[in-house]
């Protein structure tokens, strides 16, 4: 498959819900991901993985995703578990069940901007 080579950027969440909420549980994080936060957070929900205006964020693109069936783009600057803060740029897109329900959401996290106030091109290093 063409994805093995950029698999360490990507994740997948499952799309679920606990009573009228929306519910992200992510079943893969690439390693490259793994690495720059310092844990994985495969299995776990949004609300386990991350906290406070972090994880708010995190939850808004994916709801974004959801409901308007169409990709999301952003910045994100976000602590990983040493409190050392993670820039990358993450492009989070759609993924379609039976009767164009929204299952799943994939994103590509682009860690190129880290060293730079604000991207230039988006390209993997």
């Amino acid at each position: 498959m063409a994805l093995y080579d950029i698999a360490p950027q990507i994740f997948v969440a499952d799309v679920g819900t606990a009573g009228d909420a929306l519910t992200f549980t992510y079943r893969y994080v690439g390693t490259r991901i793994v690495t720059a936060f310092g844990f994985d957070a495969t299995g776990m929900t949004v609300e386990q993985a991350f906290e406070g205006e972090y994880m708010e964020q995190i939850r808004d693109a994916y709801l974004y995703v959801v409901s308007e069936k169409s990709p999301q783009f952003g910045v994100r600057q976000q602590a990983n578990e040493n409190r050392d803060y993670v820039r990358m740029a993450v492009l989070t897109v759609p993924l379609f069940g039976a009767g164009g329900r929204v299952e799943k959401i994939m994103g590509l996290a682009d860690f190129s901007v880290m060293e730079e106030k604000s991207p230039r091109h988006l390209f993997s290093r």
